[in-house]
């Protein structure tokens, strides 16, 4: 069968992957559809036409799930993670952000003005998701980051 619209190419994906809850299943197909072909959620609930993927997109998409259904967390097996609309790289040396740690540079964000210029220390930065974040989202602040790893991320 060709795949010819973003329905099609979710179910494609979303079949092959027999670990997790469908709620995360969902997820799952949504992260990996829009790293491979930048096809939207909003694209997949619409049901648009779409580019047929290439032989080597399926085939790298047949990798990532089979990777998926031995256990490992999509984001370490694609190698990055969104982060308060932000890309950032991942591996297993660090933590994969949590939606709690957003809710922690909301609560951070919330405390100053744009205008303010808090000075900020993230200790064991990790992907450095919490301090580049508050970087971007606070541009007067003095954001410092530290990391002590013997392994290089």
């Amino acid at each position: 069968m060709a795949i010819e619209t973003s329905k099609q190419l979710y179910d494609f994906v979303f079949k092959r992957i027999e670990v997790y809850d469908l709620r995360e299943r969902r997820q799952i197909t949504e992260i990996i559809l829009e790293y491979f072909l930048d096809v939207s959620r909003t694209a997949i609930l619409i049901d648009t036409a779409i580019t047929p993927p290439s032989d080597e997109d399926k085939y790298e998409m047949k990798k990532v799930t089979k990777r998926i259904n031995a256990m490992e967390p999509v984001q370490y097996v694609l190698g990055e993670t969104k982060f308060y609309g932000f890309d950032f790289f991942v591996n297993p040396n660090v933590l994969i952000p949590r939606p709690e740690t957003e809710e922690l540079v909301d609560v951070i964000q919330q405390q100053f003005k744009v205008s303010e210029s808090p000075n900020i220390i993230d200790i064991g930065t990790g992907s450095g998701c919490i301090a580049i974040s508050l970087a971007q989202l606070l541009p007067n602040a003095k954001v410092s980051a530290i990391e002590l790893s013997l392994i290089h991320i």
